[in-house]
Parts: C-alpha cells; sequence; structure tokens
C-alpha cells in the first residue's frame, strides 16, 4: 500500500480498519465497565445464584441508593431534555440557530460535505416567524393518553409499557411454599419441568426489555406532556439543515413535526372564530387522517358526512358510560389514530353540538404527491396533473 511505503502507517492503518467484530466489542464494553465501577463508586456487581448458573447484575451501590433523590435532584436542571419555551424563543440569526434563553451561544455550521450555504434575509424572517407561533396542550388528547397508560393499551405509535418482571421459577414450578433458601434450590434442581420453565422465562424476559425499549420516547413524551399541560403558551425554538428546511428543537416532548401523537397533543394557543369554510377544512382534516387522503376532496367530503356516527362516537369516548375499548378498535382503522381523535373533537362542538364558535385545531395542508404535482405544474403536463390529482376532468 502507497502509505506503508511512505512510512505513513497511522493513515494506512485508518483506510484498513474493519467494523468491531463481536469479540471486540465484548473487550471494549467490559474495559468501559472496569472503569464506571471503579471510578463513579455509583455502581456495584450483584451476583444471584440459581441452581446450576450464576448471574452477574449491575446495580446502583450502597451509596449511590441512599443520595439517589439528590442527585436527580441536582442533575435534573442540566438533563438535555430540551423542553418548548414559555416565552417567544431568541431570534435566529445567519450565525446561530433559534434558541432558549439560556444557551446564546447554541450555534451552527453553515458548512456540509457538498459546499457551503448562507441563509437569506427572507429565510430568517420565516424560520423566527415559525418559532413565534403560540401552542398549548390539548387536554382532550393528553386525557386520552393518560387512560390508554392507566390501561396499558397501545394505540398507533403511542407504545405505554412498563416494565413487568416475569414470575421467578419457584412461582412457575409452584414451589412458592418452600422458604428456606437450600431446599427451594434442591427442589428447582429436581424439578422436572426446571429446564423449560427457564427457557420460557428467559424468552419473556428479552420480551420485556424489548417492549420497554420500544415504549421509552412514547413514556418520555407522555409525562412531558403532564409537565406542560398547564402551560398557556408553549413556543419551539427552530433550526435548519444546509438545504434551509425548518425543524424544532425539542424531539422528545409534543411537537408540531413529530409522529401522529405528538402532533395531535397540540392545538394553537390563540382559537380562531369558525367561518364558512372550517367545516371544509375540519371534514379533510379528519377524512386525510382516516386514510382516505388519495381521494379527491368531494369523496374525502362524502366520507366525513357519512361517518358522522363514529366522529360522535370518537369525540365522547372519555363520557361516563362510553365502551372505552370499542372507540379505540375504530382508531385503530384510521391511518393517524391521534390527529383523527384531535379532529373529532372540535368537528363535534363546532358543527354537531353547535356549542363552540372558536378552534384551535392544526389543520394539514393537502400536499399529496408535492414534488410530483410541482414538477407537474412546471411543465403544464395536463396529464401529468391529473395523475398526481391536480387536475380533474
Amino acid at each position: 500500500m502507497e502509505f506503508r511505503r511512505q512510512g505513513r502507517e497511522i493513515e494506512a492503518d485508518a483506510l484498513d480498519w474493519r467494523p468491531f467484530s463481536p469479540a471486540n466489542r465484548k473487550i471494549v464494553g467490559s474495559w468501559l465497565l472496569d472503569g464506571l465501577l471503579k471510578y463513579t463508586r455509583l455502581f456495584k456487581e450483584e451476583r444471584v445464584g440459581y441452581v446450576d448458573t450464576q448471574r452477574v447484575f449491575i446495580v446502583l451501590s450502597d451509596e449511590a441508593e441512599k443520595h439517589k433523590e439528590e442527585y436527580i435532584r441536582d442533575h435534573e436542571p442540566f438533563l438535555m431534555d430540551p423542553l418548548p419555551m414559555i416565552c417567544k424563543p431568541v431570534p435566529a440569526t445567519k450565525t446561530s440557530f433559534g434558541s432558549w434563553l439560556t444557551t446564546l451561544d447554541t450555534s451552527q455550521s453553515d458548512c456540509t460535505f457538498e459546499g457551503s450555504f448562507e441563509i437569506s434575509e427572507e429565510h430568517l424572517a420565516y424560520i423566527n416567524k415559525l418559532q413565534d407561533v403560540p401552542y398549548r396542550i390539548n387536554p382532550f388528547v393528553a386525557d386520552v393518553l393518560n387512560e390508554l397508560v392507566g390501561r396499558g393499551i397501545k394505540l398507533g405509535k403511542f407504545i405505554p409499557h412498563f416494565y413487568q418482571d416475569p414470575p421467578e421459577l419457584s412461582r412457575r414450578l409452584v414451589l412458592t411454599h418452600l422458604h428456606d433458601h437450600d431446599e427451594l434450590n434442591k427442589a428447582l434442581s429436581n424439578h422436572p419441568n426446571l429446564k423449560q420453565a427457564k427457557k420460557e422465562r428467559a424468552k419473556e424476559l428479552s420480551q420485556q426489555i424489548a417492549l420497554v425499549e420500544k415504549g421509552f420516547n412514547s413514556k418520555t413524551i407522555w409525562l412531558n406532556t403532564n409537565k406542560l399541560r398547564d402551560c398557556k403558551e408553549l413556543y419551539y425554538p427552530c433550526s435548519w439543515d444546509f438545504r434551509g428546511r425548518a425543524y424544532v428543537r425539542c424531539s422528545n416532548t409534543p411537537s408540531p413535526q413529530g409522529t401522529d401523537f405528538q402532533k395531535a397533543i397540540l392545538l394553537f394557543a390563540n382559537p380562531k372564530p369558525i367561518d364558512d369554510r372550517s367545516k371544509f377544512h375540519m371534514s379533510i382534516e379528519l377524512a386525510n387522517h382516516a386514510g382516505q387522503n388519495n381521494c379527491n376532496f368531494d369523496d374525502r367530503l362524502k366520507w366525513t358526512e357519512s361517518n358522522q356516527h363514529n366522529i360522535k362516537l370518537v369525540a365522547t369516548l372519555l363520557e361516563p358510560h362510553r365502551d372505552f375499548n370499542k372507540e379505540i378498535s375504530f382508531l385503530e382503522t384510521t391511518d393517524n389514530p391521534f390527529q383523527f381523535l384531535a379532529a373529532t373533537k372540535e368537528y363535534y362542538h363546532c358543527f354537531i353540538r353547535q356549542d363552540q364558535s372558536t378552534t384551535s385545531l392544526r389543520c394539514s395542508v393537502d400536499t399529496t404527491y408535492s414534488g410530483a404535482a410541482a414538477m407537474a405544474t412546471i411543465r403544464l403536463c395536463k396529464t401529468s396533473t391529473k395523475r398526481v390529482k391536480y387536475a380533474v376532468d
């Protein structure tokens, strides 16, 4: 190799690098873990003996357990889990993103491996206008989330799972009446179904760990929703990438750019009076989230009109004597159950009961096949615009 002939061993080794093998990863991981145990003194090894094996668990040390609440309280203000602001963010500039009052030094680089990008004054004005929009928590959706968590029900991408320790071997093999440790171990080792019970418990343990990991983001967003529930206004600092696309800087909270349930948790803080176009846009919103977004507008309006009964049932699912599980079953058939849920509440009160004359609902803009539609429009191609539903016969 040319680098090695030139004596440039470091560069040559870098080019010869290969991904770590599982054995190498274990070596590095063990080294890091040993350092963590030795120098932080926050953790210790706990060995648990079973019939024919011994497991090692990493748990909090006695000292860490003693001061656990104090550590959490002292570190909580510095945790990197950015929440929305209750006042307007620091404006974005050409050298920094929009930011919190305490992170004025948060800057961004305008260089990429594809070149450089300089944001225009017009684009900056757009970014700052975007992050000056006030939101608030939707209490109806927040209540439904709390109900789902209480019942342990998964809906869409919301997975409210908390760890549940699988039954111990003694319970599986009906040996809980034995309290002496040696006697219990002897009974377990002689039990004919021990191997099968251990296999089942190991499988359930792996499933629990997978579910907890999968539901971690849902749990975090749910907890943050309840933290923010009483805030009258919420603002989201924004950043942008080298293409100029804007992104809110809060990922583990309700978000106007998040998943279905993250979006549905938010309403605009300032309600607006309904007008002669409100019912049209809300009807399209309902049909879109129900999976009718590829139909033309007339068909979407017909879908909403023919599903008034289902809309009413979903909008009132938290009222007494309602079948919560039945309405959740209907929501599971929709594409975006939480945004559909939020829209049903507003539609029900504005146009069915007619006891509400304003709305704060965030209605999405129809941009189906937007890239292809833009190209078809630029080319003035009648055939293409029909195919992307920008034109009809």
